[in-house]
């Protein structure tokens, strides 16, 4: 047996012994110091998420989740699908790939890939990569691993405002007077406040937060 899996083992019978007392989530003691299967549990959770929403009792149904989704698309720049129709009506004869249809079919692809990356990572936890192989025991540098991961979704977060909102790559946002009986898809430019009165090139106001300098500036938050 090697020293890794030795080590494993010694911490796993000491966290048995402190998890009697501990309600139903003492799940997550099993994978306190076991960083595949902790992995793997956060690549399972990824995938549940990019397929459906799991809390409302009344959408719950997979098939019912397009009343929670087809909304958001819209707002994010998504108005054909590939039966030919807009939202905003009339005949669409090339929606591209970007469609209703697309991303959705994205999003479950994106869920089956990581499903079977969480079983993957759960069935091969015992990994060279996470231990010392002079002491056998873990070798991770934690705050250098959360440091990447909240430096690449800041750039994520920067990238959503100059380049998807702006319409300097992408399609920009969904914008619509205060009542939404009029809407759009619009290039929002970038502003120096969080709230502002904005006009978009179509003529057609929206009293909404800047998105593309809201998104600018949580990037700066994060540095």
């Amino acid at each position: 047996m090697s020293w890794r899996r030795l080590y494993l083992r010694k911490s796993a019978k000491k966290l048995r012994g402190y998890s009697m007392g501990l309600p139903w989530y003492r799940v997550h003691t099993v994978v306190l110091n076991d960083p595949g299967r902790l992995l793997a549990v956060h690549i399972m959770h990824t995938a549940l998420v990019a397929v459906f929403d799991p809390s409302d009792p009344v959408l719950d149904p997979m098939w019912r989740q397009g009343m929670f989704v087809i909304p958001f698309m819209t707002r994010l720049g998504i108005t054909n699908s590939w039966g030919g129709w807009s939202i905003t009506g009339g005949t669409i004869t090339n929606p591209g790939i970007w469609s209703y249809e697309g991303v959705a079919g994205a999003h479950i692809v994106f869920s089956g890939l990581c499903f079977l990356a969480a079983i993957w990572h759960w069935v091969y936890w015992d990994l060279e990569i996470f231990c010392d192989e002079r002491t056998g025991k873990p070798s991770l540098d934690l705050p250098k691993i959360f440091g990447i991961h909240l430096f690449l979704s800041g750039v994520a977060c920067f990238g959503f405002g100059p380049f998807h909102v702006t319409g300097l790559y992408g399609p920009g946002i969904w914008v619509s007077d205060p009542y939404g009986l009029t809407g759009t898809i619009c290039k929002s430019s970038v502003g120096c406040v969080n709230a502002s009165f904005q006009l978009c090139q179509r003529g057609i106001y929206t009293p909404l937060i800047s998105r593309s300098s809201y998104q600018i500036q949580a990037k700066a938050r994060v540095f």
